[in-house]
């Protein structure tokens, strides 16, 4: 439309300055005239016919220019001499226009639209499960649906989800309402019923494509749903179905697209003013699960998160009427606050690290020392089990992040060892948590690639702790091992069980570090990897003869030919995504790219935290 505007001005002053008439300074009425005249040269003068037509032309345009108003009209015998004039077919044309058509236009884009969704729907209908596979879908993931977002109350709008039965007929009476969101919703949620299926299911099943033909397949038909049915400030369902989506992506292992869908939530739920509702609104809930998602994602990519402190719907009182939803409500106002201090990481004093462990502290008192000793049990109940891993996954993450910078900065300058022990002690009880949520029934295979990586970072950390602390100060050096190799083995199961690249790649990494450190290493020469949020990491044997000088302190007197190394490199107090590093290599997979198939990436940046580890020996 713009284009065709463009080209119709351009012509309009084109026939101006053939007709000497100067638009800024002429008349109206000159104006008038003028048009008229232009208009007669235009007509063609083939025919009688023609000539006909502009005698009429002239005097209409002469009735135009005496008219004692000056207002610019036809006589009313005459009011159609110009339907046919070149330049006025050429404006209908550009813009569209014709007579008496705007209710027509309206109803063709409203059947267009119409005819889209019901296409979309027809697709995603070719691609459901049949209604026997559908059902065993449901009946296998029914006992997760209580940890995904969107209360199984609120799904349906006419009737609250409490079983296989009424599940099924959610996404079916949903897809064949040809309400855009209500589809879009229902075929999120089936998506996250096939993400949680096992590669067992897959065996004894078919589906109507691979699972992530599928996935792929039913969250671009919602996104397209949603964009055809969207209203001006969207609704309630379109919200649900963010959240769904950003769950999906978590789930997949790709943080920066979940955190763009949960700034796009949390932009929604404003416009829809969910944040004032009172505490108990059946919408008021979908609140207390957005804010608190930016901000551990924030936390993660180092990016700032979305709602500030100051605003009232992240006082306490929101906070819930249990000590867990409380305490859950502290860790994620405080996580904004180590937030606050990686933004501006260079320009902070070590202090305010301190003083932010405090709050942390304060939070853990919060809850009995019960609590943070309990095993779960066979008989927990898999929700509960699940919330309570997770908010000691956040704490122990939190108190990570927030030394972890130092603990790197740690073996050149010895006023850090406070910050060292503690990002080592934080990450042995974050894998302790994995652990316990991994060992137990239906929670072995919770899909979720974001909970294996952190998991598998704490382990990572804690290499580089025993690696590098100094000789003679060995701390819980056989149970700290013990430790890595349990998560090893659970990494391997869920890689196994849900042909997860995140935990099997995560595995591989740690797997190859503990032989190296073992002196047993028998991997691929010259092992390397770069690790997003992290750096680069490299295993492998250094060659080296036997006249030359130990590499280590401890190393034995008669030296191998071959020694295994540990080459880690990274960065202190940057994030890592506002860092080139990590713009371009996974910008797409995120945590499931190939991490051996990155490009080496030295040349294009500088760590500033390196070091060099080799086997010292038994």
């Amino acid at each position: 439309m713009q284009q065709r505007l463009e080209e119709l001005e351009g012509m309009v002053s084109h026939i101006c300055k053939a007709i000497d008439v100067d638009i800024e300074s002429v008349s109206m009425a000159e104006f008038k005239t003028s048009t008229g005249e232009a208009l007669k040269r235009l007509r063609p003068l083939s025919s009688p016919e023609a000539s006909a037509t502009e005698s009429v032309s002239t005097r209409r345009t002469e009735s135009l220019t005496t008219s004692e108003s000056g207002n610019f009209f036809a006589p009313p015998d005459e009011s159609d001499s110009f339907e046919d004039a070149p330049l006025l077919a050429l404006f209908k044309d550009a813009m569209f226009i014709q007579r008496n058509d705007s209710q027509f236009d309206r109803e063709r884009l409203q059947s267009h639209a119409s005819r889209r969704v019901r296409s979309c729907i027809e697709a995603l209908s070719s691609l459901l499960p049949n209604p026997e596979d559908l059902t065993e879908i449901l009946t296998v993931t029914q006992p997760y649906w209580f940890i995904w977002p969107v209360s199984l109350a609120s799904l349906d709008p006419k009737r609250p989800v409490t079983g296989v039965h009424s599940a099924r007929e959610f996404i079916l009476d949903s897809l064949n309402s040809g309400v855009p969101a209500r589809a879009a919703k229902s075929v999120l949620w089936l998506a996250l019923c096939i993400q949680q299926l096992s590669n067992d299911f897959m065996y004894r099943r078919q589906l109507p494509a691979p699972p992530n033909v599928l996935l792929d397949s039913y969250m671009s038909s919602a996104d397209t749903l949603l964009s055809i049915g969207n209203e001006a400030e969207g609704t309630i369902e379109d919200l649900q179905c963010i959240m769904l989506h950003s769950k999906l992506y978590i789930n997949m292992g790709k943080p920066r697209k979940a955190w763009l869908k949960i700034r796009h939530a949390l932009n929604l739920a404003i416009l829809l003013g969910i944040p004032n509702m009172k505490p108990g609104n059946e919408h008021s809930a979908l609140w207390s699960q957005l804010w608190p998602v930016d901000r551990q994602l924030s936390l993660i990519l180092g990016f700032p998160y979305g709602i500030a402190e100051s605003h009232p719907a992240l006082s306490k009182k929101f906070a819930g009427d249990n000590s867990l939803s409380r305490a859950m409500h502290d860790i994620c106002i405080i996580a904004g606050h180590i937030v606050d201090r990686n933004q501006n990481a260079h320009d902070v004093d070590y202090s305010v690290t301190l003083q932010i462990e405090q709050e942390l502290y304060t939070c853990r008192a919060s809850m009995p020392q019960d609590f943070w000793n309990a095993t779960p049990t066979t008989d927990m109940p898999l929700s509960q089990l699940y919330y309570r891993s997770v908010f000691k996954i956040y704490y122990y993450q939190s108190l990570k992040f927030l030394h972890l910078p130092y603990m790197l900065k740690s073996s050149t300058d010895k006023k850090f060892e406070h910050s060292r022990q503690v990002a080592l002690e934080s990450s042995r009880e974050m894998m302790k948590s994995y652990r316990n949520l991994r060992g137990t029934g239906d929670s072995q295979i919770i899909m979720c690639d974001l909970l294996d990586f952190q998991a598998f970072s704490s382990a990572l950390v804690m290499v580089i702790g025993l690696v590098s602390q100094s000789l003679g100060c060995i701390y819980q050096e056989a149970e700290d091992w013990g430790l890595i190799q349990s998560v090893i083995r659970q990494l391997q199961m869920v890689a196994t069980g849900m042909d997860c690249s995140v935990a099997g790649q995560g595995a591989q990494l740690l797997e190859n570090l503990s032989m190296a450190y073992s002196g047993t290493y028998s991997g691929p020469d010259g092992y390397e990897a770069v690790i997003p949020y992290f750096g680069k990491v490299r295993v492998g044997k250094l060659k080296r003869n036997e006249s030359e000088a130990p590499l280590s302190v401890g190393s034995n007197e008669t030296q191998l030919l071959a020694t295994d190394t540990m080459d880690f490199n990274t960065i202190s107090l940057v994030p890592f995504s506002q860092d080139s590093l990590f713009q371009s290599p996974f910008t797409d997979a995120e945590l499931g790219v190939d991490w051996t198939s990155v490009f080496d990436v030295d040349n294009n940046y500088n760590y500033d935290w390196s070091q060099v580890f080799d086997y010292r020996g038994p």
